[in-house]
């Protein structure tokens, strides 16, 4: 389900990002490297778990 979260998230935020290239070329920028940041945050929260997880298991 989360990786769904993470493409819907990425679709909604380019079509932000075609609609603000029109009239303000600098705001779609900002949503840009907001919604990059966003789904890194994302990815390393689900790895990091994933990673704990694994570590508990292995002892």
């Amino acid at each position: 389900m989360d990786i769904i979260k993470i493409i819907g998230l990425g679709l909604i935020s380019l079509i932000i990002i075609i609609l603000l290239k029109q009239y303000k070329p600098e705001f779609a920028v900002y949503v840009s490297i907001l919604t990059g940041g966003i789904i890194i945050f994302l990815v390393l929260d689900k790895l990091t778990r994933y990673y704990y997880i694994n570590k508990i298991n292995s002892n």
